[in-house]
């Protein structure tokens, strides 16, 4: 509902649109960055609840029309606020509070990057391609399926320098084969670039392999099918903030894992089927704590 026009009078005083209450500094950065990205400065104030939020002030009902309508799209609670000297003084929905201190509107620009106990969830396409390496005799190989869907499940810390530590599990299965990725994740942020938060980093763990079919057919015998060894690699990914605490989540990652399946086939066969890399392609929900 758009706002009802004011009197002139009313912009002889301080006119502020009150966008959200919040409880605690931390969560400043949520209608900061949603703020800046509709092309206002935020200013806040200390309340006994906590923190209220505001932009502002404005000099004209028309510059009032404009930022309340954009604003109303983003924040379903925002109201006016006309400061005044005296503290009943009412207008259309609220009552006018007795005009704060100029100092105790401070810009949210100065505030600590957010930090927090971070957990998420996201699935996806991954890609394990295979090499045969035939050591002696003749093994006939059936390629395993390679691509299939993948998971994630993690959990870890935003540090304030823009530093995050992550515990992930990834699971990735082709149908032929099963992978389990334990893995600990180091990622930079690079954050105040809007409602968007790019970020880059590496990881380090474990990995394994299980096969859910022979590699080669009528094995005489068939050994060490299933695989395991130390898994490293880089990702990159993007942060867009939903809600307060959500955030939508896209991540490219790239590892390099060491399995190898040893083949035996009749006397004289043996050879190695080899995966050394899995790159992925993984959407999904990241809520800070």
């Amino acid at each position: 509902m758009l706002l009802v026009s004011m009197s002139t009078q009313v912009f002889a005083k301080l006119v502020y649109i009150n966008v959200a209450n919040v409880k605690n500094k931390k969560q400043l950065n949520y209608p900061y960055m949603e703020l800046k990205s509709l092309g206002f400065k935020m200013s806040y104030e200390r309340k006994s609840y906590g923190y209220a939020v505001y932009t502002g002030p404005y000099s004209s009902q028309a510059s009032l029309d404009r930022a309340y309508k954009k604003i109303k799209r983003r924040f379903k609670h925002a109201h006016v606020i006309v400061y005044d000297s005296q503290e009943k003084q009412k207008r259309q929905e609220h009552k006018v509070q007795q005009q704060p201190k100029q100092e105790s509107l401070k810009p949210c620009a100065k505030e600590k990057k957010d930090t927090g106990f971070v957990a998420g969830l996201s699935v996806g396409y991954g890609n394990a391609p295979s090499s045969h390496v035939l050591e002696s005799g003749s093994v006939i190989v059936k390629e395993p399926s390679a691509s299939g869907q993948n998971y994630s499940l993690y959990g870890g810390y935003d540090f304030a320098n823009g530093v995050t530590l992550l515990a992930n599990y990834m699971y990735l299965n082709t149908n032929d084969l099963e992978f389990s990725n334990y893995l600990g994740s180091l990622n930079y942020r690079f954050e105040h670039l809007g409602a968007f938060v790019p970020y880059i980093g590496c990881s380090l763990g474990y990995s394994s392999l299980k096969w859910n079919t022979s590699p080669i057919a009528n094995a005489s015998p068939s050994s060490n099918n299933d695989s395991a060894g130390i898994a490293y690699g880089t990702q990159i990914g993007l942060l867009y903030k939903l809600f307060q605490n959500i955030s939508l989540k896209v991540d490219y990652s790239y590892l390099f894992l060491n399995h190898t399946t040893n083949i035996t086939q009749g006397t004289t066969g043996r050879s190695k089927l080899q995966h050394n890399t899995l790159d992925s392609i993984l959407i999904g929900l990241e809520y800070t704590f």
